[in-house]
């Protein structure tokens, strides 16, 4: 279409050639108006400026262009700028065609475009007004387009810019391609787009934004399909997108944000398929139902900040994300319905500060994702319902500040995950169940600031990890405070990095980590465990006895307090390990209202047996007294103990066991 365009106007050259003068190959700069009007006196015979013409009259001189009245022709590019007192071009009125751009900026006066009615075809940029400086560069009193009348291509860019009082765009009823970008920015009384009906090819970006006043869309209807990126936003008085109604595909990106009255995506009923990233967010924005055609986003698809946004319904077509989803910030989403059939996500999928999202209910159909996947910041989130069929998470997976979450059950499917698991800040967590399929993480594991977190279970099936375990850390807003043992781990065989225990405050034993090959620990932090007393494992004390690594063992509780007392507690872990759940026994369990606990006791010691509730608070204390080695048997009676699970802590001098108990 654009070459047809440009052989007919070839062909309408062609035929004028014989009363045409070529001339001034170098170009030519009008500052004065005498300048203008002796220009036929001064360039006798030219009528086809080869090179650029500047018109900028840097004061109020110039006031016409009727001493150009002869030029049919410029080969480069025509400059209108920085006149004060000019009111239109007329004088222009036999110029067809210019070669390069037409800059039409900082004109003070300047109320219309009479006078380049001719002009069939600009085949460098189209620009009037302009964002060069900051607040101004467009023409201020300009009211009309009036005098593009017979414009049917630009080659390159069309830019209008800072025109304070242009309402629309008519007069540009004849323009039927633009080659380059198409931008129409900081038009503060634009309400439409009106003149532009009949363009059906942009080759460029579209860029709306920022026009004050722009209430729709209307003048797009020409497009089908935008070859490059669109950008609609900040335009504060938009209500709908209506002139987008036939587009069917976007090829680049696609980003609508920043709109404060949009409250419905109406013209974009027609979209099909967008080839690159996709952003949605917008205030008021109520409804995205006019999505329903969608089925394929090529690139990333953000919908942020859509504070009124109650539901995702819209999107239901929609099968595949070739890039990344951002759920993020969106206030009243309560879950992700809409979703239900998207099976595919390429990046990452990042959920993020939605305060009202209380599951994922609508990701059923995902088993994969290909990067991240994080849950970060959703104050209502109790659960990770929406993701049971997710098997695999190419790189990290990270839990984090979802104060409400109850347990990781969303989870149950997912068998490895190719980066870390980090699970940080989620305040009424008490473990990590959902996650008992989890066989294989490619990264390390971090566990902090987990308030209610009392043990690690949900983590069973786990043998290997590439990278450290980090539970609790350095500082103490790190610390899982409720933390009473590491049950849950106690399959885990090898790490790849350091394995540090810092800042567990409820921490007693380090029993759950026996199992680690000491040769797969690079560094070992032991620290700000302030009631750890039993750090000799077999883990530890193997790796004491051959470090790879650094050693920071200090500020725990008497028996742990250094790496010496660990290394001499060390010297009897052989009888520890005889000192097993073999030989700690309660039964039955779950408890009835007679329960008996067995213990054995290879020597004499002080001993004290204590049943703590989930939160660590102390339920009863059984035995507190020097026993003598042998067989003890302990009946505990648990007629008034409310229903739920408990743990039976027993401590002597060779170290402390705990056993979980239920109460049904």
């Amino acid at each position: 279409m654009k070459n047809l365009t440009f052989l007919i106007f070839a062909l309408m050259f062609t035929q004028t050639t014989a009363f045409s003068q070529p001339c001034l190959p170098e170009g030519i700069t009008f500052t004065t108006q005498e300048e203008i009007d002796n220009f036929q006196i001064n360039n006798p015979n030219c009528t086809e400026i080869e090179g650029n013409v500047e018109i900028s009259g840097t004061g109020s001189n110039i006031t016409n262009l009727n001493g150009l009245n002869v030029l049919t022709f410029i080969g480069g590019g025509l400059l209108i700028n920085h006149t004060w007192n000019l009111e239109n071009l007329t004088g222009l009125n036999n110029l067809t065609s210019i070669g390069g751009d037409l800059d039409i900026s900082y004109n003070n006066a300047l109320t219309s475009l009479t006078g380049l009615e001719n002009i069939i075809s600009i085949e460098g940029d189209l620009r009037i007004g302009t964002l060069h400086v900051s607040g101004s560069g467009g023409n201020p009193s300009l009211t009309s387009l009036t005098g593009l009348d017979n414009l049917a291509l630009v080659g390159g860019v069309f830019q209008v810019c800072r025109n304070n009082i242009l309402a629309n765009l008519e007069g540009l009823d004849n323009l039927v391609s633009i080659g380059g970008y198409l931008q129409i920015i900081e038009n503060v009384t634009l309400t439409s787009l009106l003149g532009l009906g009949n363009v059906n090819f942009v080759g460029g970006n579209i860029l709306i934004s920022n026009n004050d006043s722009l209430l729709n869309l209307i003048g797009l209807e020409g497009l089908t399909s935008i070859e490059n990126n669109i950008n609609i936003g900040g335009n504060p008085s938009l209500l709908i997108l209506t002139g987008l109604d036939n587009i069917n595909s976007i090829e680049g990106d696609f980003s609508i944000s920043g709109n404060t009255s949009l409250t419905s995506l109406t013209g974009l009923h027609n979209l099909e398929s967008i080839r690159g990233d996709a952003e949605l967010g917008n205030y008021n924005l109520t409804s995205i139902a006019e999505l329903y055609n969608l089925s394929y986003v090529g690139g990333n698809l953000g919908l942020n900040g859509n504070i009124n946004l109650t539901s995702l319904s819209g999107l239901d077509n929609l099968n595949s994300i070739g890039g990344g989803l951002t759920i993020s910030n969106n206030q009243s989403i309560p879950n992700l319905t809409g979703l239900d059939n998207l099976n595919s996500i390429g990046g990452t999928l990042w959920v993020y500060g939605n305060p009202s999202l209380t599951c994922l209910t609508g990701l059923e159909h995902l088993t994969s994702i290909v990067d991240i996947l994080s849950i970060d910041g959703n104050a209502s989130l109790t659960s990770l319902t929406g993701l049971e069929n997710v098997t695999s998470i190419g790189n990290f997976l990270r839990i984090h500040d979802n104060p409400s979450l109850l347990d990781l059950t969303g989870l149950s499917g997912l068998n490895s995950i190719g980066g870390s698991l980090t699970v940080w800040s989620n305040n009424e967590l008490p473990n990590l169940s959902g996650l008992e399929n989890l066989i294989f993480i490619g990264g390390g594991i971090s566990i902090w600031s987990n308030a209610s977190l009392i043990n690690l279970e949900g983590l069973e099936n786990l043998t290997t990890i590439l990278g450290g375990l980090q539970i609790g850390g350095t500082f103490e807003y790190l610390a899982n405070p409720s933390l009473l043992s590491l049950t849950g781990i106690e399959n885990l065989t090898s790490i790849g990095g350091n394995l540090e225990i810092q800042n567990n405050n409820t921490l007693v034993s380090l029993t759950g980590l026996d199992n680690i090959d000491a040769n797969s620990i690079e560094n070992l932090r032991i620290k700000y465990n302030s009631s750890l007393s039993t750090c000799a494992v077999q883990s530890v004390c193997d790796y004491l006895a051959s470090p790879g690594g650094y050693i920071d063992i200090y500020y725990n509780a008497p028996g742990c307090i250094s790496q010496a007392e660990v290394e001499e507690a060390c010297e009897t872990v052989s009888v520890l390990e005889i000192f097993s759940e073999d030989h700690f026994t309660i039964s039955p369990n779950p408890l009835e209202s007679g329960t008996t606990i067995e213990y054995t006791l290879y020597k004499n010691s002080p001993v004290t047996l204590k049943i703590l509730d989930l939160s660590g608070r102390e339920i009863a204390t059984l035995v507190n007294e020097v026993q003598m080695q042998g067989e003890q048997r302990i009946e505990f009676n648990t007629i008034g103990i409310p229903a739920g699970i408990y743990f039976c802590v027993l401590k002597t001098s060779e170290g402390i066991q705990t056993t979980k108990m239920i109460k049904p």
